[in-house]
């Protein structure tokens, strides 16, 4: 049996495939931004974690180890925003929907 697949069909998987890729990467970073800004908020609403005072060093150092820390837990499934986030991106818009019922309710 000899299967013949268009070219064009193989391609048009393949972007499937890439902007699938791109959307939950783009999540899984969007989530970690999150995250980070959540742990930079944490840190900064007393002493800081450790009880440390000013220092421009440490503080720069806390925000690297922050955000390092962030995207682990992105992207080991973190909280969960990551995946909804992508399905929320990966399904069509309701507001498409919704303007071509609000003209045929004129």
């Amino acid at each position: 049996m000899n299967v013949q697949i268009e070219k064009s069909l193989l391609t048009t998987i393949d972007t499937r495939k890439t902007n699938i890729d791109k959307t939950k990467n783009a999540a899984t970073q969007f989530e970690a931004l999150l995250i980070a800004q959540m742990l930079k908020n944490m840190r900064e609403s007393e002493t800081g974690w450790l009880g440390t005072g000013e220092d421009s060093a440490a503080d720069s150092a806390m925000g690297m180890a922050e955000e390092h820390f962030a995207a682990a837990i992105s992207a080991a499934g973190g909280f969960g925003m990551a995946k909804l986030v992508k399905t929320g991106l990966e399904t069509p818009h309701l507001s498409s929907t919704l303007s071509v019922g609000a003209k045929h309710a004129r």
